[in-house]
């Protein structure tokens, strides 16, 4: 779960089990990416219109951290 802070300047910061995640917006006030702070930068760019919005890349953002968290869960068990 990512807990999000108010929109500031046309960014979003959210914070999570495993550090920050950023959203950033374009002067238009749709998302131009999102952003994974953990031990490195990964972008995550909107690939339709739903995600461009706020609540959508806040769900983007939510499903990829679901997914990476799945994946470690994965590798754990087949260690």
């Amino acid at each position: 779960m990512i807990n999000w802070e108010p929109v500031i300047e046309r960014h979003v910061r959210g914070r999570c089990h495993r550090g920050e995640v950023w959203i950033r917006f374009g002067r238009d006030l749709k998302t131009t990416g999102i952003y994974f702070m953990f031990h490195s930068v990964e972008k995550l760019v909107p690939r339709i219109e739903r995600e461009e919005t706020l609540e959508g890349a806040k769900q983007l953002a939510e499903d990829e951290l679901q997914l990476m968290d799945w994946a470690d869960e994965l590798a754990q068990k087949n260690n």
